[in-house]
């Protein structure tokens, strides 16, 4: 094979596995969840079935019958805690859960990952992207969150909460108190850093990384 056909070889292999495999991995993905909450109410289904049908179903209609039961039933339990009576029952379920140490760190835990998930608040709890100093590095910095500030009001200098998360589960990481000083402030829109972050860096648009170099750097250009 001389060097153009190889050439040309390679470069259609190379251009067929990025289109297949974003799509392949994503319908990957989306089986993994349609089995998995499938299953979630598949052992209450599977003897329904054989009493009313009197045989074992398909595994596939168990699955998808499975799922379709599992999504109403999340539906009617949000649509319940909706109303106030029932949201009062729950409350009193969670404050069972705090006072036992153990249950309560699970549901916790569970309860703000969910919630990180699925709502689209978790982009409102930070207030901007900045770079933090490694242990003091003058080289190595860390991307983080601005999640809080407080002020002092003897010496009026202002303490920033700086939440730095890890790749590539941004719900777990360190959470620091700096003086406002210590930070390095960056304009990165927070869904961009979050990309940034989540991805390891292979996901990055051209403004981050230029005003991730900006500041690394020193540039005010």
């Amino acid at each position: 094979m001389d060097k153009n056909k190889y050439a040309s070889f390679r470069k259609y292999i190379i251009a067929g596995l990025i289109a297949i495999l974003p799509l392949w991995i994503t319908l990957q993905v989306i089986w993994i969840i349609f089995k998995w909450i499938g299953g979630l109410t598949r052992p209450f289904l599977e003897p329904l079935f054989e009493l009313f049908f009197g045989k074992e179903p398909a595994s596939l209609l168990l699955t998808v019958t499975s799922f379709i039961f599992t999504i109403f039933l999340i539906y009617v339990t949000g649509y319940m805690v909706t109303n106030i009576a029932i949201r009062k029952i729950l409350s009193k379920m969670e404050d069972l859960f705090f006072r036992m140490p153990f249950l309560k760190g699970i549901y916790t835990t569970t309860k703000e990952f969910v919630k990180f998930i699925f709502t689209t608040e978790r982009g409102k709890k930070y207030i901007r992207v900045v770079l933090v100093k490694w242990f003091n590095s003058s080289f190595v910095k860390v991307m983080g969150f601005v999640t809080m500030e407080i002020k002092d009001p003897v010496t009026d200098r202002k303490i920033l909460g700086v939440f730095v998360p890890t790749t590539p589960n941004p719900t777990t990481g360190f959470f620091l108190l700096l003086p406002e000083e210590e930070i390095i402030p960056v304009n990165i829109p927070i869904d961009d850093a979050l990309k940034l972050i989540i991805s390891g860096g292979v996901v990055s648009s051209e403004t981050a990384r230029n005003a991730l170099m900006d500041k690394i750097y020193g540039r005010t250009g």
